[in-house]
């Protein structure tokens, strides 16, 4: 009678990194100090830019708290919402307390990719026969993540929280679901599947967390020889495919409600290739940073910097293709890096084609593959003790370089009209960077540098009467009555539907001692905005009343 053949035994769950348990968590806990150090000077950043709408006028982070709206509020990413609440909540609406959370947010991130980058590195070494990279060049990538400038937006920004939660859950997904591999214990699946879920409800990004698993399964693990193994990889195959399905009914959802700008998806993707190599110099270059990033659309595909542009894409993809068995963890570095760009870069046509916060999670694969092919280089000197020594350089050369250009970017986000000057300076033809300028220095009482970004504003957008309506109160502000009333009458020839412009409007008629036309715009406010009851009490206090008892409303609120 014929023997049955045994299956092959599991092989035994190597340690992430061939270190103990407690030396391995001492070191992603200084991954996370450090991370934390380097970008202490965020706890001191105001509310900047879209921090406005998603928390200081959030109505659903004030007390009482509803639920249905709290989860509602953002219907793609509620745990951001939840998170701000809870902020909210111990804090306050302050800056502090939101700062506080994405920094300790970024802190667990880093002692996270500390985790995954050892893990990834003594995977490689065990599938390629070879021995553990030294400690050093193991730990390169999480140094890196912890110290780069380019992830400063992501921590100093407070409505960059999405890319901090989703990387944490992303990471927590990726090591439960390396570790179902090597455990019979269903628990990591679920660990990893529900960490999946968390990190696709704060951001659409961490839809590219199954498709990493599935290229690590692939190319750093040996494989399947025992039954959980081939669930994991089966889990994994069907966490793809139900993203999948989810990321078409995402982009759908963003066309329908989120209304992207006219660009079409073959000259969206023309301009995607291009700033993909915008993103990359301003990793291995960090100059130039700024909070808006203009760009050039395109207009032709043969354009000379689109033609280079794709070519040198093409050239890279031939290289990945011919270093696949050579260097897998370089190749899946580089594919986690295209991946968590994609979902919120390339696929939908935004107003904002680049923001460096988009890098946030992709960036750990970047320092994954850079790490892997500086170590491939150390390790052809040929001594365990030049390799060591490499490693080591490496860490402490990343950190002594980035860690001071982290401080002081941070020291920007904590200047707002720096941090708009900036802006102004790098893309002066965008919108936001002018408006938000002069914005900022009008609510300063600085009007008269307000004056130049707000004009400029409205030359680029005309048809955005909030930059007129901001123009118009400096301008009166500073005695131009004449100039600040044309101003605003333009404003009601491109948008008559605007109520706040007809009470603009009405006071500055007020301060130039015309009753008549102030109750006519006023009423004109009311007719658009029945319920606005501190203009209907405006409106009441102009009869009857004598015109040198008036006292003038504040000119343009």
């Amino acid at each position: 009678m014929a023997k049955r053949k045994r299956a092959a035994p599991a092989p035994p769950a190597p340690a992430a990194s061939g270190l103990t348990g407690r030396r391995l968590a001492a070191l992603a806990a200084a991954s996370g100090a450090l991370a934390a150090i380097v970008h202490g000077a965020s706890l001191k950043v105001p509310f900047v830019f879209d921090d406005a709408f998603t928390v200081v006028q959030n109505p659903t982070l004030r007390a009482p708290v509803n639920v249905v709206a709290l989860l509602l509020w953002s219907r793609f990413r509620p745990l951001v919402n939840v998170s701000y609440a809870i902020d909210a909540a111990v804090h306050g609406i302050e800056p502090f307390g939101f700062h506080l959370t994405n920094l300790l947010l970024h802190g667990l991130c880093a002692a996270l990719a500390a985790l995954v980058a050892t893990a990834a590195a003594r995977d490689a070494a065990v599938r390629a026969g070879v021995r553990s990279p030294a400690l050093g060049w193991q730990l390169l990538p999480a140094a890196l993540f912890a110290v780069h400038p380019m992830l400063t937006q992501g921590v100093a920004y407070v409505s960059a929280r999405s890319e901090l939660l989703s990387t944490a859950f992303g990471l927590v997904a990726l090591l439960a679901l390396r570790r179902a591999y090597f455990s019979p214990k269903a628990t990591w699946l679920v660990l990893g599947a529900s960490s999946l879920v968390a990190a696709l409800a704060s951001k659409e990004s961490a839809a590219a967390v199954p498709f990493v698993a599935l290229g690590w399964a692939f190319w750093l693990l040996p494989a399947p020889a025992s039954p959980h193994q081939v669930r994991a990889r089966r889990t994994v195959w069907a966490l793809v495919g139900l993203v999948a399905v989810a990321g078409v009914l995402r982009v759908l959802a963003l066309w329908r409600f989120e209304a992207p700008v006219p660009r079409g998806p073959f000259e969206h993707l023309m301009l995607e290739g291009v700033l993909l190599w915008t993103y990359l110099r301003l990793f291995l270059l960090p100059y130039g940073q700024t909070l808006e990033h203009g760009v050039r659309e395109i207009a032709s595909p043969f354009e000379l910097w689109v033609v280079l542009a794709f070519a040198a894409l093409a050239a890279g993809a031939f290289l990945v293709v011919r270093v696949r068995r050579a260097a897998p963890l370089a190749v899946l570095g580089i594919g986690w890096f295209l991946l968590f760009l994609l979902p919120s870069s390339s696929v939908v046509p935004l107003n904002e084609p680049m923001s460096e916060h988009r890098a946030y999670g992709a960036s750990l694969g970047l320092f994954l593959a850079v790490s892997h092919g500086l170590w491939r280089a150390a390790r052809a000197l040929g001594s365990e003790r030049a390799e060591r020594a490499t490693g080591l350089a490496a860490v402490a050369g990343a950190v002594a370089v980035f860690a001071p250009l982290t401080y002081l970017r941070d020291t920007v986000w904590a200047d707002p009209v720096r941090l708009w000057t900036e802006a102004v300076e790098a893309s002066p033809g965008v919108w936001a960077a002018q408006y938000s300028l002069g914005g900022l220095l009008a609510n300063q009482d600085n009007c008269r540098d307000a004056v130049k970004p707000l004009r400029a504003a409205i030359a680029l957008v005309p048809d955005e009467v909030k930059a007129h309506n901001t123009l118009a109160h400096c301008l009166a502000t500073l005695g131009h009555l004449d100039q600040a009333y044309a101003v605003l009458t333009e404003a009601t020839r491109r948008a008559p539907n605007d109520a706040q412009t007809w009470a603009n409007l009405a006071a500055l008629a007020v301060a130039s001692r015309r009753p008549d036309k102030a109750r006519e715009f006023l009423t004109r406010a009311l007719v658009l905005e029945p319920g606005a009851t501190t203009r209907r009490d405006h409106l009441k206090d102009l009869d009857g009343m004598p015109l040198d008892e008036r006292a003038p409303w504040p000119p343009l609120p």
